[in-house]
């Protein structure tokens, strides 16, 4: 589309690249998995929910285990980092009345599946054991140039410190949380927290984040005893 060259091909777990005006200059690199989502036709095409299998499902069933977890998506301005963690907006932030997994449109991304993911196993499990209640909260925070910024304290310029927990670990304090029940709650807080990230233009992209984005959900689970 727009006259773009394709400059990059996917085998096994092995992506090639080359420079379009000289294709005989071609670089490859080996991951432990590598998406081919150049081609829909093709049948090793990876879309939104394969992405989200291999990488969100199993992180998931960590966290769900009582473990801490990370998504972590890393790349230059252009390379579909929010894609892949968010999908296009109008699929992702201005759906989030969807509920089930069935129900979300094919572009949403890894953060949206696993909040739904989420909250649909903790439905589940609190409907076949009815001594386990669970609490999810959610912060979401920037950092710029070395400083941390609170996303859902909206106008503030106050900037906050990274301490270390003897038990938890790392953690940034005095960061606002918000307890959330659904994923139309978490979608909220995104577009509340994304308005103020900083951007600037790049030589690639003209509203590129200039800002680390952290979204943070802290699952709380509780058992009690049915008979006291």
């Amino acid at each position: 589309d727009g006259g773009s060259a394709v400059c990059l091909s996917i085998k096994g777990n092995s992506t090639t690249i080359w420079d379009p005006t000289d294709t005989s200059k071609k670089r490859t690199f080996s991951y432990d998995r590598s998406f081919n989502s150049i081609d829909s036709t093709a049948g090793d095409f990876s879309d939104q929910s394969a992405v989200y299998n291999e990488v969100g499902l199993p992180t998931l069933e960590q966290a769900m285990k009582g473990y801490n977890t990370t998504v972590f998506a890393y790349g230059q301005t252009g390379s579909g980092k929010t894609y892949t963690m968010m999908g296009h907006e109008n699929a992702s932030l201005n759906r989030g009345k969807c509920t089930a997994m069935e129900d979300l449109p094919q572009e949403v991304g890894v953060i949206p599946r696993f909040c739904i993911d989420l909250f649909s196993r903790i439905e589940t499990q609190c409907q076949k054991n009815v001594t386990i209640s669970h609490r999810v909260d959610s912060v979401y925070y920037e950092i710029y140039n070395d400083k941390v910024h609170d996303l859902l304290d909206s106008g503030s310029s106050r900037t906050y410190k990274v301490r270390e927990h003897p038990k938890h670990g790392p953690y940034v304090e005095g960061l606002q949380h918000c307890q959330v029940k659904t994923y139309a709650d978490i979608a909220k807080l995104l577009k509340r927290g994304s308005r103020d990230r900083h951007t600037a233009r790049t030589n690639m992209n003209d509203v590129s984040s200039r800002s680390h984005a952290v979204l943070e959900l802290i699952l709380t689970t509780s058992k009690f005893d049915a008979e006291s």
